[in-house]
């Protein structure tokens, strides 16, 4: 394999010697290996380490840690869903991708001031027993959580409605190289210089031979894409949604996310990459640097995912930005006489039905600079 970048070195820290170790016994690994390692990593993962690496004092905010307007709103949405479906109760949530189980607390908090905790089944699906201790101690005063350490394990034919908040993105992903002079891709892996006298740092190394793109992104037109330009595609990601859907037997799938749509690759809007590697608030040029250290993501392949869940039976409802999303939960409820303005905190205390909206923190949800346009809504039905 040929090295393609060599000049960041790196400090020793214990997931790079593992991740150093695995290279010098097997060769060269894939990317979505070294994202594997790096963020799931039973000891040394990112997601692994604390609880307190998302929010404003960590390395990033999400919708959840920004205001609990999101998730009150998300209620109301899964309230009336839940409705129109005539379900008996108690209703099945479903959440995967709990982390320190914000979101979750936030939902069930709502639904204990309105008087409809008994209302509703909360399912966590948490693959790591350590993110697990940390939801059991935040949901601890909640006896209607049942956690699953995977999709296999939940009840099967379930009428109800699974859903999740920057997941997809975080599925580890496989990365390919455009060689506009040859109209070859090449998939990128990673190695190491382990010399006396240079520095220990990992490197990307292209497969010594053209690499074809996934079944899944062959039919995409290479017209626009540049010398270097880079691609990537999570297997995970789409085995995940397919499974999520099947375990659905009659309900919703619902997603928060950054994502691309095949167009918009194909007419040039994407960056040279959509890898985003952040730490304190800010993006990573190296992503390579500080393995267990920074958060690590791809977007979303939004026709993909589409296409994998309505093979599984589901139905797409809408394809849509947060920012409309939640501007309609916002309508419905206005329509209701539901809703306040006010600078107040997004819960009142003295009304079950009202719901009082901090124009401050909608804004951060919604306004196209935030959260608003780069993130999208893919909601997909099964009835």
């Amino acid at each position: 394999m040929e090295p393609i970048l060599t000049n960041n070195s790196i400090s020793l820290n214990p997931l790079m010697e593992i991740i150093l170790q695995e290279i010098k016994q097997t060769g060269p690994i894939p990317f979505s290996r070294y994202m594997e390692l790096s963020l799931y990593h039973p000891q040394w993962g990112y997601y692994e380490q604390t609880a307190n690496n998302i929010g404003s004092k960590g390395d990033f905010i999400t919708s959840i840690t920004t205001t609990p307007l999101f998730s009150h709103l998300l209620t109301e949405q899964l309230l009336a869903w839940s409705i129109s479906f005539k379900w008996e109760k108690p209703w099945i949530w479903i959440e995967s991708g709990a982390h320190d189980g914000t979101l979750a607390n936030d939902i069930l908090e709502y639904l204990s001031s309105r008087g409809l905790t008994e209302n509703v089944l909360y399912y966590i699906i948490e693959p790591s027993d350590k993110r697990r201790k940390w939801q059991e101690v935040k949901l601890k005063s909640y006896s209607n959580i049942r956690w699953y350490s995977s999709i296999e394990h939940l009840p099967s034919s379930i009428r109800g409605i699974l859903f999740c908040n920057e997941l997809l993105d975080a599925f580890p992903c496989n990365l390919f190289e455009y060689d506009a002079h040859k109209n070859l891709w090449y998939e990128l892996y990673i190695s190491s210089h382990d010399e006396i006298y240079r520095p220990v740092e990992l490197i990307w190394q292209r497969s010594p031979n053209p690499t074809p793109l996934p079944t899944e992104l062959q039919s995409i037109n290479c017209k626009y894409f540049q010398d270097g330009y880079k691609i990537e595609h999570s297997s995970l990601s789409t085995e995940w949604w397919r499974k999520a859907a099947k375990s659905i037997y009659q309900g919703i799938l619902l997603t928060f996310d950054y994502g691309i749509r095949d167009s918009e690759l194909e007419e040039g809007f994407k960056p040279m990459s959509t890898i985003r590697a952040i730490a304190k608030h800010q993006y990573q040029d190296n992503w390579l640097s500080k393995p267990g250290k920074i958060d690590l993501s791809s977007a979303v392949h939004w026709d993909e995912i589409i296409r994998t869940g309505q093979e599984s039976g589901m139905q797409t409802s809408k394809l849509t930005s947060q920012e409309q999303f939640l501007m309609q939960i916002i309508q419905f409820l206005q329509n209701q006489n539901r809703i306040q303005l006010s600078t107040a905190p997004s819960m009142n205390t003295q009304s079950k039905d009202l719901i009082i909206i901090n124009p401050s923190e909608l804004k951060t949800l919604i306004h196209p600079q935030y959260f608003g346009h780069s993130f999208q809504t893919l909601v997909q039905t099964k009835n």
